[in-house]
């Protein structure tokens, strides 16, 4: 981001706790700035930033938003904000967030706002006065804010779809029914630091993939690899890959268990593989069409 490198939290067992502090500009020694990126593997080219912003007086960083906020609690103001990345949205043009049903970078809103008015821009105050309320965009704990964002709550912790239009950046619907598990608990009011709880849980199904070969136009996946714990241990699942079953009866053991598939696809094109035990899908991965390295 240029003036900071984030912290990576990727999945892991056990939950990650520690404090998210304010970028001041007039004090750069009172507290060691820091951003967090959360990742997760359904999707290596999304992620959440997350940091702390100060809205007040004192501080030059966020000066320019600060005169939108005419408010006499304006001092107040602030918290946690959480960025969505989609990298795959990056254009060349300086259109990157032209299509405001899926952008580059979008905020997410703590109450939910942009959710519901997804035409707005999470920035435009003209046409958006209701930014000005103080919890439209931060999340803190305290009465009458925000302070959860995980897989239940509005907005949620989701990914969008893998790319259908992958030469039309505007034809993209901004779909986001790709679950992560991730959920952030805010633990404090505002103040320049912040403790955060992020849960980003090993998944039970782990699905990996062997790209056997490539041509300059596609690439070959010769082999899937499943491996089940805890509650899925022992179940029999059937896998397809963009809804076409390419195995049934497939007993899911701690020890991976190959699948040969030999199934070739264009760069470009998407590919998801999802693991199913009845009607549900218990695991899903998308496979970046990017040229690999072999």
């Amino acid at each position: 981001m240029g003036y900071a490198t984030p912290t990576v939290i990727n999945q892991r067992s056990d939950p990650w706790i520690g404090n998210v502090n304010v970028f001041d500009s007039n004090n750069l020694t009172a507290f060691r700035s820091n951003i967090l990126r959360v990742n997760s593997p359904v999707c290596n080219q999304q992620y959440f930033l997350i940091e702390n912003r100060r809205m007040a007086t004192t501080s030059r960083w966020d000066a320019g938003l600060y005169r939108w906020l005419s408010l006499s609690t304006a001092d107040n103001i602030g918290g946690v904000m959480v960025f969505h990345i989609d990298e795959s949205m990056r254009r060349t043009d300086n259109r990157d967030n032209a299509n405001w049903r899926r952008r580059l970078v979008d905020v997410v809103e703590a109450d939910g706002f942009n959710d519901s008015n997804p035409r707005r821009s999470f920035l435009d105050l003209r046409r958006d006065p209701t930014w000005r309320d103080a919890g439209d965009h931060f999340f803190r704990a305290g009465a009458r804010n925000h302070s959860v964002f995980g897989p239940n709550t509005n907005p949620n912790t989701n990914f969008y779809e893998p790319r259908r239009h992958p030469n039309n950046y505007s034809l993209e619907q901004g779909v986001r029914d790709v679950a992560t598990g991730i959920t952030m608990t805010v633990r404090g009011v505002r103040s320049n630091s912040m403790q955060v709880e992020i849960r980003n849980p090993l998944p039970e199904v782990i699905i990996s993939t062997h790209i056997s070969g490539q041509t300059s136009t596609q690439f070959t996946i010769g082999r899937i690899y499943l491996s089940g714990t805890g509650s899925h241990q022992g179940r029999n699942v059937s896998v397809r890959i963009n809804n076409t079953v390419i195995a049934q009866n497939i007993t899911l053991r701690e020890s991976r268990t190959p699948i040969q598939t030999n199934r070739a696809f264009n760069f470009g094109q998407p590919v998801e593989i999802t693991v199913h035990y009845g009607s549900n899908i218990i695991s899903r991965q998308f496979v970046n069409t990017q040229l690999f390295n072999l």
